[in-house]
């Protein structure tokens, strides 16, 4: 490595308050999109449950016709 670069880089406190806010937000998102997959597998597990035991999956109702 040549010897005047730095190895290190002093940043201003605006881009480590962004980096520590972006941190944040990815965590809050890779949280919510587990959330939402987790609950989508429950409902495919339910469905496919009910299915093996004959029954209408409850997810499946709702799109009935009324009578």
């Amino acid at each position: 490595m040549p010897k005047n670069v730095k190895e290190t880089v002093d940043l201003p406190d605006f881009v480590k308050e962004s980096v520590a806010q972006i941190q944040i937000l990815c965590t809050f998102q890779a949280r919510a999109a587990k959330s939402r997959r987790t609950w989508r597998e429950t409902r495919a597990l339910a469905a496919t449950l009910a299915l093996a035991h004959g029954e209408k999956p409850a997810c499946l109702v709702k799109d009935l016709p009324a009578t």
